[in-house]
């Protein structure tokens, strides 16, 4: 996964839980082109305290090529989200998670990223479960075996309603990545990660189809 994707990834599922007045507007505000308005919403709940914030903010100058004030804010996120997982928040493990597994704001870290990523899916976080599924498939050179384990972790962050885990087993079924092909049991886990919202399912689902007619 590049670098771009990922913090592209971030953005959108992040700005989501962003606190809810002011992550509303600043999405209007984004989908309007007014990246002042947004920025200054995101700066709002960042000085609330709010990890998320902070965060979102350090990507908007990440990506606007403004490195110092980027490492400022995402660590200041850092170090909310530390305070959020020790709490056991698990919210906070799962972004870190992400943050050392692609260097963003603190140096690559992949056996953190690994053991924060558990944290949050032991806690019954469904997307930590996905996560951890993914980065050891990554630790692991994407060997058979590692698929095996990770559809493991996949299937338990299905089961706890995390679309993100039901479209990963789905996908590794369709390509027999760790678990023999089947495409009944693919198209039906992209359907339930559809209806749990996971837009991409949704697309692999009508791509599917077509190509059984």
């Amino acid at each position: 996964m590049k670098f771009n994707r990922v913090l592209l990834f971030l953005t959108v599922v992040i700005l989501g839980v962003v606190q809810a007045d002011c992550n509303d507007e600043a999405i209007k505000a984004k989908k309007r082109g007014e990246m002042k308005k947004a920025k200054k919403l995101l700066q709002k709940a960042c000085e609330k305290q709010n990890a998320k914030g902070c965060y979102n903010l350090g990507l908007f100058f990440l990506q606007k090529h403004q490195e110092k004030e980027a490492k400022r804010y995402l660590q200041k996120a850092k170090k909310l989200f530390e305070r959020e997982c020790e709490k056991t928040i698990y919210d906070g493990c799962k972004v870190l998670s992400l943050m050392y597994a692609y260097g963003i704001g603190v140096s690559q870290n992949y056996k953190k990223a690994l053991k924060l990523a558990k944290k949050a899916c032991d806690g019954k976080d469904g997307d930590g479960c996905s996560i951890y599924g993914t980065f050891y498939t990554q630790a692991n050179d994407y060997s058979n075996q590692a698929y095996t384990i990770a559809n493991q972790y996949y299937k338990k962050a299905c089961d706890m309603g995390a679309g993100s885990g039901c479209y990963d087993l789905a996908y590794n079924y369709l390509q027999g990545r760790g678990t023999p092909k089947n495409d009944k049991i693919a198209q039906m886990l992209f359907k339930r990660a559809c209806i749990l919202g996971y837009d991409s399912a949704c697309k692999k689902l009508k791509e599917t189809a077509d190509a059984n007619r």
